[in-house]
């Protein structure tokens, strides 16, 4: 049951994060509408509702290695996602998938903290700080 909410919950915020990120045209200021849905999401739920994979993962991943398998996946689809959107923005390939890596895993603690606080302010700015960070990046060559 545990492996079967984490591939829903896997499939409901990869839907969401391509949609934000395909209509914006912009990764970061697609990234920035996504973190602004979750969030929005999270108030509504009054912060009940956070990521079902680190929630079911979280303490049991060790121990169960199909629930592990089934988040590793997750979060693989959702950083595979982000890298196609940045390499095809420009972003050279080494570049876009180390990005990808920092954006899930920012976006996966901001949300952490905002369902704990009950503030929407941790995925706020962790989404400003990530479109100025993909910005810097899209704009040119690193020096």
């Amino acid at each position: 049951m545990a492996v079967a909410a984490i591939r829903h919950g896997e499939r409901e915020f990869a839907d969401e994060l391509d949609r934000c990120l395909t209509a914006a045209g912009d990764p970061a200021e697609g990234l920035v509408a996504c973190v602004r849905a979750l969030a929005e999401g999270m108030r509504e739920s009054g912060w009940e509702d956070g990521c079902p994979v680190a929630s079911t993962a979280l303490g049991v991943a060790g121990s169960v290695p199909e629930i592990r398998r089934a988040a590793d996946a997750a979060f693989a689809h959702w950083r595979r996602l982000v890298f196609e959107r940045l390499r095809d923005h420009g972003i050279a390939e080494d570049d876009a998938a180390d990005l990808a890596y920092t954006v899930i895993s920012t976006v996966e603690g901001a949300e952490m903290a905002a369902q704990v606080a009950r503030d929407e302010a941790p995925l706020r700015i962790a989404g400003t700080h990530l479109a100025r960070l993909i910005g810097l990046y899209a704009s040119g060559p690193r020096a």
